[in-house]
């Protein structure tokens, strides 16, 4: 088993940059496989860089590890980067956590700074450069424990996030999909498929569609309150992100790839 409770040990790089355009300055971000997240001009220059994971996560095979990379690709929306840890789904679901980051700082922007590098978990501060606007995850309290019958908020994740007028959609490898006010964090819903989740929600036509790892797309209305309109069995494993082109819905299951006219 790999463990590393100090150093940061890369497991591989998966997931993919996104582009944006802030200020009138293009910035590149790049999710790394050292569970950093980081920000380059078109011309490569690192602009900023930001820690995703806690300052006391340590990496460990399996589910006992706590420390994160990203399957997900940066969704940028106003000015801000949206994105969930996670990890090769082989290694089981766990922690993870969802963040929501400023692009208009410079540096060393994650919420904490190391103190002293030479003890683990390291003594830390809060960054007074911190980008972060708000963050989701992390472990439970007891009452939510109870309530939410689970030991974390939000799970390591392979979705990428989806946002229309200010509401955003994730889901977990858990197989819950979480729907959070994009500009303040808050959660306002979730469903629990019941099965793993590989794949992204994805928002059209004022629906949200989302397929799961028993073969099944969920369609839930676009809104702040849960609304499930319907279940489509689609008899294997929807691992790809389910979308739109031209009025006809495209979803690709394990073996076949269904054209469906809305």
């Amino acid at each position: 088993t790999l463990v590393n409770r100090g150093d940061l040990i890369q497991h591989g790089q998966w997931a993919n940059p996104a582009y944006g355009v802030v200020k009138g300055e293009g910035q590149v971000v790049f999710p790394g496989g050292d569970g950093w997240i980081y920000s380059f001009d078109v011309a490569g220059k690192l602009l900023w860089k930001f820690d995703c994971n806690p300052k006391d996560a340590y990496y460990e095979l399996g589910k006992k590890g706590t420390r994160n990379d990203f399957i997900a690709t940066p969704v940028i929306y106003k000015d801000r980067v949206y994105i969930g840890t996670g990890q090769d789904p082989e290694h089981e679901a766990a922690v993870g956590h969802l963040w929501c980051i400023d692009m208009n700082k410079r540096g060393d922007v994650s919420s904490e700074l190391v103190v002293n590098n030479a003890v683990f978990p390291p003594p830390t501060k809060p960054n007074p450069n911190s980008a972060m606007v708000w963050h989701y995850g992390g472990p439970t309290n007891k009452a939510d424990k109870a309530k939410l019958k689970r030991s974390y908020y939000f799970g390591r994740t392979m979705s990428t996030c989806a946002i229309h007028e200010d509401i955003l959609y994730v889901a977990d490898l858990d197989g819950i999909l979480h729907c959070l006010d994009a500009d303040k964090g808050t959660p306002l819903w979730e469903f629990d498929a019941g099965v793993q989740i590989w794949s992204s929600p994805y928002y059209a036509d004022g629906k949200v569609y989302l397929g799961t790892d028993v073969g099944e797309v969920f369609v839930f209305a676009h809104g702040k309150q849960m609304k499930q309109l319907g279940v489509n069995p689609m008899g294997h494993a929807v691992r790809a992100t389910p979308i739109v082109a031209n009025g006809v819905l495209y979803v690709m299951t394990e073996n076949k790839l269904y054209a469906i006219k809305q």
